[in-house]
């Protein structure tokens, strides 16, 4: 309460803002700490960098607000074959360069995506498709080497679509500095430290978006942007601390959004080889776990506790299905059981991102007798770390987004042999997985994502936490749609 009445009185004595203009055509907003890696949509694999490249290119198809797939370059897509989606584009579409968008550039797009050298972080997405065809004018046809029923789900999410001669001249790293797609904003300039500059597309094939003429993504450290977005300098702040959502609301000139959106505080297994082996020792770390206390002080309550990795708004997953109970008697008495003693240790390895939750989870763990060992890094840490097997931890954490809105993904990143990021090598899970990503019939895919989801709860292949309810800071009068992917639709963004 106390802490409360001082976020009250630190938002009332402020100086009072100046007031939103009724209208305005530019939008300012955070949503980094930090320069992107890339905008290289070929070579990006995190949310932040969605943030910025979904606003300057577009695939085929995209996910609306929900999640559905819609049409984007192509204004239909249809399986003529199990094998063979057939797209046909829109016509009339260019290039932020003027370059046309045809169906040889939808080909050479995604062969360089699919070649290994370009070094597309996410080639596992894709790896399925054989070969992309021309075979009119207009049309596109993708083979895949096997039944896809989550093509599209994987095109929405990660297929984007480039010029094939303006990279061509400019090259690789010119281009990731400089881009140009056929989205509804296109780049402008970038300082680095400071900030990128985007401008609405005058010829973006939707003639009612964008309603912006201007975003400026700013890159602030986070002490900074909510003073920002306070004194009026920020209009959108994408982050808010739990601890600050009441200032921001007491603010004459600001409000909060809340979005349930796909995104996981995700502890899976990276150790079967210690006392992760025995499936009790995974069920008894879940029964450890106190969700409420987790999600009170993780997130001050922003959050649904979760029984899998996967999330509600997600195609295919399990209906139905329980989170684990809190039970730490039950805890202590599996690990007795498995044999596991009291002081054993678990080490865990954590990106900066899920930090606060596994610190509260270590402390959760210490009272049925285990000792965690925390190792908490930045995120491109962790990653080399476990793509280069330096080190082998019980178990490994980071705030998972999921931006293909179908209960596959998170499961295939964490847990299938082929992937990086894995160390399960379970001909059953494979299986289970790989039904789901064949079943095209929908009561089918239906059928298999919910065995799968049951048997990662089954088996409790990781330590499931809660579902992140995302909170924007944003200036009153500006409306901005908020997907449940977490992926910026700034398209349709207006003031009012």
């Amino acid at each position: 309460m106390i802490i409360l009445l001082a976020l009250f009185l630190s938002g009332s004595l402020q100086a009072a803002p100046p007031p939103v203009p009724k209208t305005r055509d530019s939008l300012v907003l955070c949503d980094d700490v930090s320069d992107p890696v890339t905008l290289d949509p070929h070579r990006a694999f995190e949310n932040k960098s969605f943030n910025l490249i979904f606003q300057m290119f577009e695939g085929l198809v995209r996910h609306d607000r929900d999640g559905r797939i819609a049409p984007a370059l192509a204004k239909e897509c249809r399986f003529a074959d199990p094998l063979t989606l057939r797209c046909v584009l829109r016509s009339g579409v260019r290039f932020h360069n003027g370059e046309p968008l045809d169906a040889e550039a939808v080909r050479w797009s995604l062969t360089r995506q699919l070649d290994p050298a370009t070094g597309y972080p996410a080639l596992m997405e894709i790896s399925g498709i054989k070969e992309v065809r021309v075979p009119e004018p207009g049309v596109v046809e993708i083979l895949t080497r096997a039944p896809d029923g989550l093509l599209l789900h994987r095109l929405a999410a990660f297929v984007k679509i480039l010029p094939p001669r303006y990279y061509q001249e400019k090259g690789s790293e010119a281009f990731a500095q400089a881009p140009v797609g056929t989205g509804p904003f296109r780049f402008v300039s970038w300082e680095k430290g400071v900030s990128i500059e985007l401008e609405a597309n005058p010829d973006y094939w939707d003639a009612e978006r964008p309603k912006l003429k201007r975003v400026s993504f700013r890159f602030l450290p986070e002490a900074q942007q909510l003073p920002k977005l306070l004194s009026g300098e920020l209009d959108l702040v994408t982050e808010v601390p739990a601890t600050r959502t009441l200032e921001v609301a007491r603010n004459a000139s600001t409000r909060i959004e809340k979005r349930l959106v796909l995104t996981t505080p995700a502890f899976w297994a990276t150790s079967f080889d210690g006392p992760l082996k025995d499936p009790k020792v995974r069920r008894a770390l879940n029964l450890a776990v106190d969700k409420r206390e987790l999600i009170r002080y993780a997130v001050l309550g922003n959050g649904e506790p979760i029984a899998t990795l996967s999330m509600r708004g997600e195609t295919g997953r399990a209906e139905g299905l329980k989170p684990y109970a809190h039970d730490p008697a039950k805890a202590r008495r599996l690990l007795a059981e498995a044999g596991v003693k009291p002081g054993t240790r678990l080490t865990i390895l954590a990106a900066e991102q899920a930090a606060r939750e596994a610190k509260i989870l270590a402390e959760q763990w210490k009272r049925v007798g285990l000792e965690p060992e925390l190792t908490v890094l930045p995120l491109s840490e962790v990653h080399k770390i476990m793509v280069e097997r330096r080190r082998e931890f019980d178990l490994s954490a980071n705030l998972a987004p999921n931006p293909t809105a179908h209960m596959y993904f998170l499961p295939g990143v964490c847990f299938h042999s082929r992937s990086l990021f894995s160390r399960l090598k379970d001909p059953e899970f494979d299986a289970k997985y790989e039904r789901v990503l064949g079943a095209v019939d929908p009561e089918e895919a239906r059928r298999a994502g919910s065995e799968l989801d049951r048997f990662i709860h089954d088996q409790a292949l990781g330590v499931f936490t809660y579902q992140k309810i995302r909170t924007f800071g944003l200036k009153r009068g500006l409306e901005i749609p908020i997907p449940v992917t977490g992926i910026l639709s700034l398209e349709s963004g207006r003031w009012r």
